[in-house]
């Protein structure tokens, strides 16, 4: 029987703050369910037509658990996506004791717990998220962003680090971390990692405006300005980027003018 697959979507980001999306989870979460252990004392076969059977009960029981695996974790998906999280947390957890070594469960845990704000439970389900498939590159992403909005800095550049490892090509890491190293004040290595953030997808505009706002940080405004074109090139209807461009522009004006009232 094919079981369904994941898909969870639950990411955006304003500026270079990456912020907690609303949760919209798929019901295609699960992936491949795992084999479900079975209770100890299942009676030893005497003859091979025993075994037979022993066998056929097996296959039964796993897969009577897969399906009741996945119908609670499909209801659980259905439920987070009106918002009723705690209920949704009660059927994901469920599930989870239904398949103990499936790391979706964990994953969908922690984004339940992370919209109840309770974040140190949210934390802990990530990690055991991650701790069962260590190469769970959005595991590794939304608990640096966790990490990150709990200003836990150390912690939150590491996991989007580890990111990045799993998923080089994947640019919301690279602008994740540039959170991180913007909160730290190291403006230059943000940058970097937005320059690679924008290589990789030059599509998104805000990208290109938290490029600008540090970059001007560091007195680069013709390059600041240069960013926030590009930004309204790519989206010309948000007005928040053409306001940021217009104060950019009257900011550098105004520095130029003093600049020149200081030489007379």
């Amino acid at each position: 029987m094919l079981l369904r697959k994941k898909a969870l979507a639950i990411f955006s980001a304003f500026f270079i703050i990456i912020a907690p999306a609303a949760l919209a989870v798929s019901p295609r979460l699960l992936g491949a369910v795992p084999e479900v252990s079975l209770p100890d004392g299942l009676p030893a076969a005497a003859n091979s037509n025993d075994a037979h059977h022993v066998d056929e009960r097996c296959d039964n029981e796993r897969e009577s658990r897969r399906r009741f695996a996945v119908q609670l974790a499909t209801r659980g998906c259905n439920l987070a996506q009106r918002r009723k999280y705690a209920l949704a947390l009660a059927d994901f957890e469920s599930a989870a004791r239904v398949c103990p070594e499936c790391p979706r469960l964990d994953y969908a845990r922690a984004l339940c717990l992370e919209k109840l704000r309770r974040q140190d439970e949210a934390v802990r389900a990530y990690r055991e998220a991650i701790a069962r498939e260590p190469e769970y590159a959005d595991a590794q992403y939304h608990l640096g962003r966790l990490l990150l909005e709990m200003e836990q800095l150390d912690a939150a550049e590491e996991s989007f680090s580890q990111a990045i490892k799993i998923a080089p090509t994947d640019a919301q890491n690279y602008s994740a971390r540039a959170a991180v190293w913007n909160k730290k004040h190291k403006y230059n290595r943000a940058i970097e990692d937005l320059d690679e953030a924008i290589r990789l997808d030059p599509k998104i505009a805000e990208r290109y405006v938290a490029r600008a706002q540090l970059k001007s940080l560091l007195g680069r405004h013709e390059e600041a300005r240069q960013d926030c074109d590009m930004a309204v090139e790519r989206a010309p209807r948000k007005l928040g980027i053409r306001l940021y461009r217009a104060l950019l522009s009257l900011s550098i004006s105004n520095e130029h003018m003093v600049q020149k009232t200081e030489k007379h």
